[in-house]
């Protein structure tokens, strides 16, 4: 019985992927995703994530998020040196369904958001995901952002939620803050990525 070998350049992460017209694809080579940070909340007014540098995409992952009160979303809201966040200047949304049958979407001007309704503040109605925002301190790009994830609204159903959207001027966003609608965090841990997007 003969085996298939199997090609040592597969092996080596810093070959670049192919793309299916023969040409590779930047940014899925070599080292991927980098740890930054993380920040664990105690009932912590925001998450902060500071000092980006342009030329690198981020991710934030986020697990076992929950928030004082009860019934409300998390925002995530980018921010210039400072920091200064902006309030304004949003165009995005959010949506999903949940385990009941219902679904919906959102937009949204004055935040980034990633959940398809309010959050529960029950000890198991917490929520995680993941979001990626695409080289936010480059000065001459608009910041952009996309997420998802599966959380718990105040009535214990599961949500299953996308969402994104972008800062509509172009300028360098060196910042980046999590907080909730009203209230504090409660729990939860938030750990900021970067790749080299070039």
């Amino acid at each position: 019985m003969s085996q298939t070998k199997l090609d040592p350049r597969l092996l080596d992460s810093s070959v670049a992927l192919g793309a299916h017209d023969g040409s590779s694809l930047t940014g899925l080579s070599s080292a991927g995703w980098e740890f930054v940070s993380q920040e664990t909340a105690a009932t912590t007014a925001t998450i902060e994530f500071t000092g980006l540098e342009s030329g690198y995409d981020y991710q934030i992952t986020i697990a076992n998020a929950r928030p004082v009160n009860d019934a409300v979303v998390f925002w995530l809201r980018v921010g210039v040196t400072g920091p200064t966040y902006r309030t304004t200047g949003y165009i995005g949304g959010g949506g999903g369904t949940d385990s009941g049958g219902s679904s919906g979407v959102s937009a949204v001007t004055t935040y980034l958001y990633f959940q398809r309704t309010s959050q529960g503040n029950g000890a198991n109605e917490d929520w995680r995901g993941k979001i990626d925002i695409f080289d936010p301190a480059n000065a001459s790009t608009k910041t952009v952002a996309v997420g998802f994830g599966q959380g718990y609204d105040s009535s214990t159903l599961t949500n299953y939620s996308i969402g994104g959207g972008k800062y509509n001027t172009a300028e360098a966003n060196t910042a980046l803050q999590i907080k909730y609608q009203t209230g504090s965090i409660t729990s939860g841990i938030f750990t900021l990525y970067r790749r080299a997007n070039a």
